[in-house]
């Protein structure tokens, strides 16, 4: 370039004073934690107009890095024009960016909202994807655009000579990525989570404008200083310090080469661009897989990343105050990307070993919620090392490739946006290709191959532009580094395939501590497991196993989302229970169904077992459709099936855009604390669940007990609440539960319900669990929480879970961490505690229920829960209409425990004067006196104050049998282990009740008890 050609020794522009460039320098580093502030809020407010896709994903990133390179390359020229006004052109550009960050939120809003009346009727496909993403790209793209020029304009306004021009650029460009990386964690972890989406936006505009005020006190500081050196006799210029003084002369000296061509430069810097975001795409899904898919892991990893290139800049600008002009730049620059070619391979047969090392962190650190940060802390240094010599390569290459073009100072402004705007374009490129075409083409592994190629070819290209004589050490540098890619290309394409089951290892689950082991047994254990499907797709990783017991399992980024073990109950459930109640209360006999998420298809494949019923599925990941036919024997070969209807993408923009309304929409979405799915946990889209539903109809929310809190879940149940007007809870098996809500409170016909569960193909699904709800009194026994229980729960208090205020998705992660296992939904179970509102006992006369059916559901389940419907029981026991023989029966048959009986006795402190019969009391008693004292050993001694009050209420009804009931239970006393208590009770009763009633065995417990005595 033309700058190679001058030898000038003065600057081209008055000096920037010193307290001027420190000023401008933290503008940089200020303005560069804003942008990605808001290019993580915009990725937020945008997603639900654009919606949940990769390609939309993508195209708002696409658009935001688009408008960065017109904003560079444009606006870099016009400071060149102005050099003068370079400082107002910049605090310019941040007062428009300012403006757009405070609007961003209403305006996205709005233009969402006339979108989507503009385009009603208009289902989701490839026209309206790509008019809305043309919708999106421009909102991103014009504040973008202003960001992507600040740093061409600033850096124009400082370099004051060719020699240091390069580095200042350097400088610029790391503060500003410096500033780029405490955005992202200022983002991720601290303002979007406390404060929400809106009000960290208004934060970083009040940064921009701080920027803008800033750069316009440094322009008044330059004029102040241009004034006082005009005003002394002779000084057209501001004269160099010594050492940067020596520096110009240094670096003008050595200008006799032929620059590097400009054209090859731009080439490798697009390149280089591609190559970056491609690795950070496969990156970001492997450590997805390995941490956990959270929202606060991949803030840590994208900090990570950056402030890698941070410190590569920091390299660079290191190098260049000692490199002898621009072809040494460029050399250098050809070694930094054979550098990041080089540390890229030798990474990869490491890579099975990050799963072993997350599995070392779990096992050091205590499950405990203090103890998150420093998970997350160690996750952070484990990727900030793994990607610390790839990310400083390539962070030091940029900057070269500018010094390498050898810009004059007055063509500073011009350079720098042209290698930054080919740069940001192929940043566009990279993970648009890396998403649909490499990934799917190659799979994980060898897209990180490709990415070599890219670095190696940019690296020749680079090393080629510099036209120097072909003097024996250049020719033998040049060979070297040819050389050099070659072998490292080799050795990627040579290095061993990963092993699926260890990558998919899921470490970041592990909520108990496990021995230490070797990475070898690590290695092994996770053999065990046989690699059936794998896929990497735009999306997401998913992969099946098959384990050694034969069942296969569907992993998502290394979460299990379906299998056909332990999960059945539920899968199948989630379809059962809704579209048995919509048929019972309404007599629907061709239901409609939408289902959010397909999984395993076995939810969808057992809605459509139900009689005309016509089901709708979507599904985002190709590689979970592609997956389904595995899961044939279980889901019923549910992607064949006529009366199923497959759509592909987004689930929330389907049900939005589908101009139809259904009798039942089912969502089962992945866990919370996994990044994106929070967003089926939002008031708005359970709002849209409302208002897609036909008259009568029924949603179905899925939601777990395991890995939540009780506030999460109790963000949830506020959430889901403000949605839909009826609201219950139920219970498909143990750790998981099925939100329902309606318009209008849940009526059953019993008649309709139990021909509903003869259906051949209803029972023949359910076949072979053994809790299976098959009869009208165990499916009505599943419900939890009834509406009227459920609202005297919800009091406001928790915040509600919304769109720009994403509660879940920063909450549930600490849950999950320290594998918490919520008490809500148990504390929530009426079923202990029976009343009008109480599904079981409104429907069903206590004469009709079959305890000995109901006790053997129960005790199949094995659940805490099973411990309160006794009280459900109880009540009837006591009001005369169940037996207490059957009673008794069913305490034995369920679980045999104390707290059953303990629940009869509440129920007898409950009961109406005059139904503590003699009668009862004394069923109660015998049952006691079988069961309580099998709990009872030499360090345990069950609690019966219960139960002593629970008789205390029968004598208060009937004095007459007053002593035998205390005589049997001083006997359970003793058989418990009260010896002393149950000897001064029978004493009591010997000594102070009339003769009459005194029996002989009262007198031989008195003297059982007294010979016992010590």
């Amino acid at each position: 370039m033309q700058g190679d050609h001058h030898v000038a020794l003065a600057p081209r522009l008055t000096a920037t004073p010193r307290g001027a460039r420190a000023l401008l320098a933290a503008c940089v580093f200020v303005s560069g934690a804003a942008g990605l502030v808001y290019e993580v809020a915009w990725a937020r407010t945008l997603a639900r107009f654009v919606g949940a896709t990769a390609i939309a994903h993508a195209t708002v990133l696409a658009g935001f890095l688009g408008g960065l390179a017109v904003g560079a390359a444009l606006l870099g020229r016009a400071a060149d024009r102005r050099p003068d006004r370079a400082l107002r052109l910049y605090a310019a550009l941040e007062l428009v960016i300012a403006g757009f960050g405070v609007a961003s939120p209403a305006l996205h809003a709005a233009v969402a909202r006339a979108f989507r009346a503009a385009t009603d009727g208009q289902l989701p496909g490839p026209a309206l994807t790509l008019e809305k993403l043309a919708v999106a790209a421009a909102l991103v793209a014009i504040p973008a655009a202003a960001m992507g020029g600040t740093l061409p304009v600033v850096a124009r306004a400082t370099a004051t000579a060719d020699a240091l021009a390069a580095t200042t650029i350097a400088r610029l460009y790391r503060l500003n990525t410096t500033g780029a990386a405490v955005g992202v964690l200022w983002a991720g972890l601290i303002a979007i989570p406390n404060l929400g989406v809106a009000t960290a936006v208004e934060l970083a505009a009040a940064a921009n404008l701080a920027a803008a005020l800033g750069a316009l006190l440094a322009h008044e500081l330059s004029a102040r200083a241009r004034l006082a050196l005009d005003e002394e006799p002779g000084s057209a210029s501001p004269p160099l310090d010594d050492a940067r003084l020596a520096a110009e002369t240094k670096h003008a000296a050595t200008r006799h080469t032929t620059p590097p061509s400009p054209r090859a430069l731009t080439v490798a810097a697009g390149v280089l661009g591609i190559a970056t975001l491609t690795v950070e795409v496969v990156w970001t899904r492997v450590f997805g897989m390995v941490f956990g898919s959270s929202s606060q892991a991949f803030t840590l990893m994208l900090a990570a990343f950056i402030g890698g290139i941070a410190l590569g800049a920091a390299a660079a600008e290191r190098r260049l105050s000692r490199v002898r002009g621009s072809v040494h730049a460029a050399s250098a620059a050809s070694w930094a990307l054979t550098a990041a070619m080089v540390a890229l391979c030798i990474g990869l047969p490491l890579y099975e070993r990050l799963p072993y090392w997350q599995f070392a962190i779990a096992n050091v650190l205590e499950r405990r919620a203090t103890a998150y940060p420093v998970a997350l802390a160690a996750q952070a240094t484990l990727a900030f090392a793994w990607m610390l010599p790839f990310t400083v390569a390539t962070g030091a290459c940029l900057p070269l490739l500018v010094a390498a073009a050898a810009p004059s100072s007055e063509r500073v402004g011009t350079t720098v946006g042209r290698l930054f705007a080919v740069n940001t374009l192929g940043n566009v490129a990279g993970p648009l290709v890396a998403s649909f075409v490499l990934l799917p083409a190659l799979g994980l592994r060898h897209t990180l191959t490709a990415a070599m190629a890219l670095l190696g070819v940019a690296a020749i290209v680079t090393n080629a532009a510099a036209d120097r004589p072909a003097d024996h050490d250049r020719v033998r540098t040049r060979r070297r580094l040819v050389a050099s890619v070659v072998t490292a290309l080799c050795l990627g394409m040579l290095a061993p395939a990963w092993n699926p089951s260890v990558m998919h290892a899921g470490g970041f689950r592990r909520w108990t501590f496990e021995p230490d082991g070797t990475f070898e047994q690590f290695l092994e254990s996770r053999g065990r497991s046989t690699t059936v499907f794998n896929h990497d797709g735009p999306t997401d990783s998913a992969v099946v196993l098959r384990a050694a017991d034969g069942h296969i399992y569907l992993k998502v980024n290394g979460k299990t989302d379906a299998s056909d073990a332990e999960d059945m109950p539920t899968q199948r459930l989630l379809a059962h229970i809704p579209l048995l109640l919509h048929y019972a209360a309404t007599g629907n006999q061709s239901p409609t169904v939408f289902v959010v998420g397909l999984g395993g298809g076995i939810t969808a494949g057992s809605a459509a077992l139900h009689p005309n019923t016509r089901v709708t599925v979507a599904e985002l990941s190709e590689g979970v459709l592609a997956a389904a036919p595995l899961f044939a024997a279980v889901n019923h070969d549910v992607l064949s099936q006529p009366n199923v209807e497959v759509l592909r993408g987004d689930g929330r923009e389907w049900l939005d855009r589908l101009d139809r309304r259904f009798d039942v929409v089912i969502s089962q979405p992945s866990n919370p604390w996994v990044a994106g799915n929070a967003a089926l946990f939002t008031r708005e889209f359970f709002e849209l669940m409302h208002d897609r539903l036909a008259p009568g109809g029924i949603a179905a929310q899925w939601m777990h007990v395991y890995a939540m809190d009780d506030a999460s879940v109790d963000a949830v149940l506020e959430t889901f609440g403000a949605a839909f007007p009826y609201v219950t809870v139920w219970w498909p098996q143990g750790v998981d539960v099925v939100l329902l809500g309606s318009d209008a409170p849940l009526t059953v016909d019993v008649a309709r319900l139990r021909a509903a569960l003869a259906r051949t193909v209803v029972r023949d699904d359910l076949q072979g669990d053994p809790a299976a709800p098959t009869t009208a009194s165990r499916f009505l026994a599943l419900q939890l929480a009834s509406e009227s229980g459920l609202r005297a729960t919800l009091d406001g208090g928790p915040r509600l879970a919304t769109d720009l205020d994403p509660v879940l998705e920063f909450t549930a992660p600490v849950a999950q961490f320290v594998g918490a296992r919520s008490e809500r939904f148990a504390n929530l179970d009426e079923r202990a505690r029976p009343g009008p509102s109480d599904l079981l006992w409104a429907t069903l006369p206590a004469s009709e229920i079959d305890l000995a059916d109901l006790a053997d559901f129960y005790a199949a389940r094995d659940t805490p829960f099973s411990d309160r419907l006794a009280g459900s029981l109880a009540h009837a026991v006591v009001g005369g209409d169940v037996d207490a023989a059957e009673f008794a029966d069913f305490a034995t048959r369920a679980t045999g425990g104390a707290l059953l009986f303990e629940a009869w006795a509440t129920a007898l402190q409950d009961a109406a004067p005059g139904e503590a019969t003699p009668d009862r009391c004394r069923a109660l008693l015998t049952g006691a006196a079988e069961s309580l004292p099998l709990r009872a050993s030499l360090y345990y001694r069950p609690p019966l104050t219960n139960l002593e009050a629970a008789v205390d209420r029968c004598v208060d009804d009937s004095p007459d049998a007053g002593p035998f009931l205390y005589a049997m239970f001083a006997r359970i006393e003793a058989a418990c282990g009260w010896r002393d208590e149950a000897r001064l009770r029978a004493r009591a009763l010997v000594e102070g009740a009339a003769p009459e009633v005194v029996s002989d065995a009262m007198r031989e417990l008195l003297g059982e008890l007294e010979a016992g005595a010590p």
